[in-house]
């Protein structure tokens, strides 16, 4: 697929840094910097010790049963090349990740404080947040850089910062549409009692990303734990949220008259959202979509951009989606977009053996390029038809048959 250039990450390396749970207690302390920055250059205690202080002191440094002196610490640093790093008021970087956490929880952006005040900086825990920033306020492009740099430097993460840069990527991802690896990045968080905002928000996602690779009954299981401490913890906003999501996320396994009275009895949700999920029921039960009412929000949501796309690819016009192609202005950079338009032209434009390639290939490549099963299974269908039709039966089974291999792929729980 041509046009932006994806973001490739280095799985091992994620699984080997992996947090721990015995690391539960570990804070941004100066002793916790200094012991990690050590084992990153792969320092002995007494390489690390020699010439500033004994072993023992550094040991007790390192695990926080001491404070070191000034001259000890200005030296520790200079070794360690991270004075600026440690200069930093620590505590306050614990504060911001805590403060990001929540102004997600609570389905706000993160504030441009954080821009105005981490940009240029560069320590990781600045970028991380730069990261988180970027992310928040859906400016992926910018956020792309930065997760290489994290990647990097993730041997330094505490536990706290690799949980929130697993959960931060994973959100990249799903935003992306890219929902398979989104899943599998997740998986990697292990988070701690003293961490509820974050496995809430973990969580939640979680319950997203297994609807939509469909993984249903791990959805449940998931949602129903999840509902439990959000009721436990009286989180009433995001338990109706979710509620209403597991309305939204099973419309393709109820009938066309309970989804439509599911729909309207959502809580809390405007005409547009409302517009988004009925136009989708309709196209997944093969209805006529409310075609006005769809164009004129079209360009404000990627989502009616979308289903107007699948629509008409529904009904074979490709003039009419060349058209809608040609005005998107503003979605160029979301890859679930990306993916459906390149889909579309390459089904219409290239030869059916041509067609039958790039189906295999993109099947093949699902781990890193992904975009919900209930739309796969849609557009292979349609596509299987479209070829039938034209008595190109060969490729019309081929279709149909990376379509059967893809979900038995999907329905499997092994990690890369």
């Amino acid at each position: 697929m041509k046009g932006m250039v994806k973001l490739f990450i280095n799985f091992k390396k994620l699984l080997a840094h992996q947090p721990e749970v015995k690391l539960q207690e570990t804070k941004n302390t100066v002793g916790s910097i200094v012991r990690w920055e050590r084992k990153r250059r792969n320092m002995t205690l007494h390489e690390g010790a020699e010439g500033i202080c004994s072993v023992s002191y550094l040991s007790k440094v390192e695990n926080s049963l001491i404070e070191p002196s000034e001259q000890i610490l200005d030296n520790l640093k200079k070794r360690l090349e991270i004075e600026t790093l440690i200069d930093f008021d620590l505590q306050r970087y614990d504060e911001h990740y805590d403060d990001i956490i929540q102004t997600i929880f609570n389905y706000k952006q993160v504030s441009s404080f954080y821009y105005d005040m981490y940009f240029g900086k560069k320590d990781y825990k600045s970028k991380l947040i730069l990261y988180s920033f970027y992310i928040s306020n859906e400016a992926l492009e910018k956020a792309r850089p930065l997760y290489k740099d994290l990647e990097i430097e993730i041997s330094k993460l505490t536990h706290k910062e690799i949980n929130l840069f697993f959960y931060m990527t994973s959100l990249l991802f799903y935003k992306e549409g890219r929902y398979y690896l989104s899943h599998e990045v997740l998986k990697l968080t292990k988070i701690i009692t003293n961490e509820l905002s974050l496995k809430i928000l973990i969580d939640h996602l979680r319950y997203l990303l297994q609807v939509l690779i469909g993984r249903n009954e791990e959805a449940f299981k998931t949602f129903k734990k999840l509902k439990e401490v959000l009721i436990t913890n009286q989180n009433y906003k995001r338990y109706q949220d979710l509620s209403n999501q597991r309305v939204v996320l099973n419309l393709s396994h109820v009938s066309y008259d309970v989804g439509v009275s599911k729909i309207n009895k959502l809580k809390e949700r405007s005409k547009i959202e409302k517009l988004k999920y009925l136009s989708f029921l309709q196209y997944i039960n093969d209805r006529n979509i409310n075609i006005s009412k769809v164009e004129s929000h079209k360009k404000e949501n990627p989502e009616l951009y979308m289903i107007l796309l699948l629509h008409y690819d529904r009904l074979n016009d490709f003039n009419k989606i060349q058209e809608l192609i040609k005005e998107d202005k503003k979605f160029k950079s979301n890859f679930i977009v990306e993916q459906l338009e390149f889909f579309l032209v390459s089904k219409y434009t290239s030869d059916q053996e041509s067609f039958s390639r790039y189906i295999i290939q993109i099947t093949k490549d699902i781990k890193s390029n992904y975009n919900g099963i209930n739309v796969i299974n849609k557009l292979f269908d349609v596509a299987a038809s479209y070829f039938e039709n034209q008595n190109y039966y060969k490729t019309a089974n081929s279709i149909r048959k990376q379509l059967f291999l893809l979900q038995e792929d999907l329905k499997k729980s092994s990690e890369f």
